[in-house]
């Protein structure tokens, strides 16, 4: 699972856009943060938030970021992890896309439930 998601981001390096590069640190992100490998998790969702934030990917790309991060704290950190989903939740306002919207209230129902 980790060699799939790490292949998979480096994939899009050479062939995508920001957004496949932002979505590939997330997955990389979320794997590890299933493993309970927080320190690395968190590194890649900075790197996902950073590249959505950059690249001005829009609230879905953002709010997630927030969400990888708020994953990766919850391992550890709740205080951390609660912010962030608060976080996320804001953007999340901006979010048109209903499908969008609701993929992202899954992921921060399940992460508030952890903590």
């Amino acid at each position: 699972m980790v060699h799939l998601a790490h292949a998979s981001r480096f994939h899009w390096e050479f062939v995508g856009t920001p957004e496949n590069l932002a979505i590939g640190e997330w997955q990389v992100s979320r794997v590890h943060a299933v493993l309970r490998q927080r320190d690395v998790a968190l590194f890649h969702a900075r790197i996902a938030l950073a590249i959505a934030e950059r690249s001005d990917l829009g609230p879905f790309h953002i709010a997630c970021g927030h969400e990888a991060i708020a994953r990766a704290f919850s391992i550890s950190h709740s205080q951390e992890a609660a912010e962030h989903i608060a976080m996320a939740r804001k953007i999340a306002l901006e979010i048109t896309n209903p499908e969008e919207k609701e993929t992202l209230e899954k992921d921060l129902s399940e992460l508030e439930a952890l903590l």
